[in-house]
């Protein structure tokens, strides 16, 4: 079998790291360069001629999208989304010509995407592919700008064996940094989200969360108390009997927000 060749485009150096890995092991794939500049991308792209590209969608200040803008219309691999969209997103990947990863990538769903490529060159010819890829990017920058209109009432996330688990913004009690995602406690239940805890504070309605320390961000009506620890720091006491630490630099804004009075905490 003739190895798939393939350019990824990503910001984030780790990423580009756990997709080199992870292409190393899977066989007849070939990752021929790596970029974090969209930019150079393009240029990587004219060079090599790939069968595929896996693409970043969020590129710091730029789309991945802003590619389809800069190519000849016949001049685009086949192209694999690397993405945290939403599972509005994700719907219309699953009815169409292209596939999506979710972050952190697993080998399987990139294993599974990369055949689907296959499938997609051996039965398509190139200005047919270009042109319904071309098609549902527009759909997506739709998509995505009426999304961002609101705010997110629910987040649809891949687990591990690859099933979609949805997650009401309602049942969130509390949602915690870690590193380069947020760990989402719903439902005694805890979910990965690829996110930063500014990013997820952006996209939920204001005053139904509340910022209780830098790594910590809390529904109001999930709260029970206030109390003080024993190392005299203040603590935020659940309604599930979960506790979680405030920070001297949020208790502030955090008692404003729950109408209280320095004296009453």
């Amino acid at each position: 079998m003739k190895s798939l060749r393939l350019i990824a485009i990503d910001d984030e150096p780790l990423a580009l790291r756990r997709l080199e890995l992870l292409i190393e092991a899977l066989p007849h794939t070939q990752l021929v360069a790596t970029t974090r500049s969209l930019d150079e991308g393009r240029r990587l792209i004219d060079e090599h001629q790939p069968d595929a590209v896996l693409l970043d969608i969020e590129l710091g200040d730029r789309s991945g999208f802003d590619l389809f803008d800069e190519s000849a219309s016949t001049d685009l691999p086949a192209v694999i989304f690397v993405t945290a969209f939403s599972h509005h997103a994700a719907a219309a990947f699953e009815r169409d010509v292209v596939d999506y990863l979710l972050k952190p990538v697993q080998v399987s769903r990139l294993a599974q995407a990369l055949e689907r490529i296959r499938n997609q060159l051996a039965t398509k010819d190139v200005e047919q592919r270009v042109a319904e890829l071309r098609a549902l990017v527009e759909r997506l920058r739709t998509s995505q700008t009426a999304s961002t209109a609101g705010y997110e009432t629910e987040f649809w996330i891949r687990r591990t064996g690859g099933e979609l688990v949805r997650v009401d913004a309602a049942s969130i009690d509390v949602a915690s940094a870690e590193e380069d995602y947020v760990r989402l406690f719903a439902d005694g239940r805890s979910h990965l989200l690829r996110e930063s805890l500014n990013g997820l504070e952006r996209r939920l309605q204001p005053g139904v969360f509340v910022r209780v320390h830098r790594a910590h961000l809390v529904r109001r009506s999930a709260i029970r108390e206030l109390r003080r620890g024993k190392d005299g720091g203040l603590e935020v006491v659940l309604k599930t009997g979960s506790v979680v630490p405030a920070g001297r630099v949020h208790a502030r804004s955090l008692r404003q927000a729950l109408n209280l009075r320095r004296s009453e905490s």
